[in-house]
């Protein structure tokens, strides 16, 4: 089963919770990547901010390793997020910005 696969803790309600919440996160991060979804900025700030204040770690990488011992990214553990990650997340605000002046 897929959940066994991702997520490796005992019961089969754990598998699958484990595996609902990696997928909420990968939704989580298509959303806010994507340029073009209307409200997504809101979400980015509030990520960037969560990350500042975080010591540069994603809360919610950290709290799949505390209940499920492993990341939404298949990692033992939790690492901060990279400088590549911050200029993706900017880099789609710009785009979504530069589209937005030309279309005003």
């Amino acid at each position: 089963m897929v959940a066994d696969r991702i997520c490796s803790s005992n019961s089969h309600t754990q598998n699958v919770c484990c595996a609902i919440i990696f997928l909420l996160h990968y939704i989580l991060i298509i959303y806010t990547l994507y340029p073009f979804s209307p409200y997504n900025s809101i979400m980015v700030i509030i990520i960037y901010l969560s990350w500042k204040f975080n010591n540069n770690y994603c809360i919610l990488s950290q709290l799949e390793h505390k209940y499920f011992k492993q990341t939404s990214l298949f990692q033992s553990t939790v690492k901060p997020v990279s400088s590549y990650e911050k200029y993706l997340l900017l880099t789609s605000q710009l785009i979504k910005l530069y589209f937005l002046a030309i279309v005003f």
